[in-house]
Order: structure tokens, then sequence, then C-alpha cells
């Protein structure tokens, strides 16, 4: 896989908008414009705090009896149990996603916006910011060149992370729950951005215009890499290396001296 520097990205970008103008780009979040899952901090901080309100309550019991897992206990005893049945493989990933995105269920817009953002400060997400890959996000911004952020993290605390990075929130997407007035309800409102969702999401805003670049770190950015005109990779993972032969052309930026 060769390794090259922000410039040759700009360069291989910017050869792409002369030959299809009107493009886009697409970074990952977690592991790519920054260190870590910020869906996990999301949950252990709530964990921490054990608000878990009645309809999150309800939904993970059911989630619990579903795939065979002890339903009993109280919310922040059920949300350990389906993460720790997650990590035993005994709970479906996508499954465990969607549980993160609506484990709010009950609280009002506003106090899990302003949570989110205290998640964003007390775990410090600005220190793990990838820099050299923000500074490409910056750059295509200023060239006008439409980019999104597509996570399968809760959209609450990617929102939170994009307001970070004074990136558009509407320009995110990301695992979003449903509400119910302005309440969060404990049902998805369309499918998680994951694996070849994130394709799905991406094709929903572009349409047939061309991808010029993809950012991502792991499997689940597989989809999206294909389908870039340039693949890019940021401290990739050992599963991703494993699928190189999937995505060929696919290229691994190189941190800066700086």
């Amino acid at each position: 896989m060769k390794k090259v520097s922000s410039e040759e990205v700009f360069a291989r970008i910017e050869q792409e908008i002369v030959k299809n103008p009107g493009g886009a780009v697409a970074f990952d979040g977690d592991g790519t414009l920054w260190e870590g899952d910020v869906a996990e901090d999301f949950f252990f901080t709530l964990l921490q705090h054990d608000d878990f309100r009645a309809p999150a309550v309800e939904a993970m019991r059911k989630d619990a009896e579903e795939f065979g897992i002890d339903a009993h206990g109280d919310g922040a005893t059920l949300a350990r149990r389906l993460f720790d049945a997650y990590q035993l493989e005994k709970y479906p990933e996508l499954r465990c996603c969607e549980m993160m995105t609506w484990c709010c269920a009950g609280w009002r817009r506003d106090e899990i916006h302003a949570f989110a953002r205290q998640v964003v400060r007390e775990r410090n997400l600005a220190s793990r910011l990838h820099h050299d890959v923000v500074a490409i996000m910056n750059w295509a911004r200023q060239k006008g060149i439409e980019v999104l952020l597509v996570s399968a993290s809760p959209r609450s605390i990617v929102d939170a992370a994009a307001e970070l990075l004074d990136f558009p929130c509407a320009q995110v997407e990301a695992a979003t729950a449903c509400f119910e007035g302005d309440i969060m309800a404990a049902y998805m409102d369309g499918p998680v951005p994951y694996d070849p969702g994130k394709m799905v999401a991406i094709e929903a805003r572009i349409g047939k215009r061309v991808l010029y670049a993809g950012f991502g770190d792991n499997i689940y950015d597989v989809a999206m890499l294909k389908a870039a005109r340039l693949a890019v990779t940021y401290k990739p993972k050992a599963r991703l290396l494993k699928r190189l032969d999937e995505i060929p052309g696919l290229v691994e930026l190189v941190p800066s001296k700086a």
C-alpha cells in the first residue's frame, strides 16, 4: 500500500475535480477524524450517570429477551449486559449500534444535546483529533467541495463532535433515533450508516455525482473506500489491512512532521 502526503491527496482530488466537477468527499469519524469511538464515549458516560429512562429500559429488556440474555435488572445493568453480550458475539453488532443510539430514549432533545457536548469535553475529544485528516477536510471545505461526515455512531454525539470541528451538522450522516415530539424514542429513524450502509447514506446525498475521495480506517469503511476515486486510510486497523485486495489503489496518509 502506497504511503502519501497531504499534498499528494490534494493533488489527486484536484485532478478529479477537473474531470468530474460537482463531486464530494466523505470522511469516517471514529478512528479516522479522531482517535477512539465517540459512541462508546457517550454510552459509558451515560452508564456512569445511570440515567436510563423507562422507554429505553423497556426496549433494552426486549432486546435481551430476544437474544437469550438475562433481562432482569435496572437500565444500567441491562445496558452493560447487552454491551458485554455484543463483545462476546451474543448480541449483533448492528443491534448494539442501534441500542447505543436510542439509549437516551425518554430524554428531551435539549438534554441530549447538552449531555453530548459534555461528553465531548469530559472525554477530551479535542486532544484526540487526527489533525492531518482534519486539515484535508478543512481544505476540501475551503475549496467549495461538498464534504460529508459519515459515522455509525449516534447522531447526538457525532453532531457534538462536528461542532468541535466547526463542521455543519447538516452534512453529517450518522445513526439516528426517532423523536416523538421533543422526546427521543427507542427506535431508529432509518438504517445505521454501517458497512454498506455508509454508501447508501452517501448516495442518498450525492446521487450519481462522483465521490472524489473516501477516508476510513476499518472494515466498515470498505464499501465507501471502494466507491471513491481515491481511497485513503489513516492508521488503518488490522481488519482493514486483511482486505486490501478488495480496495485497489488504497493509499495510506502519512502524518506530517509538524
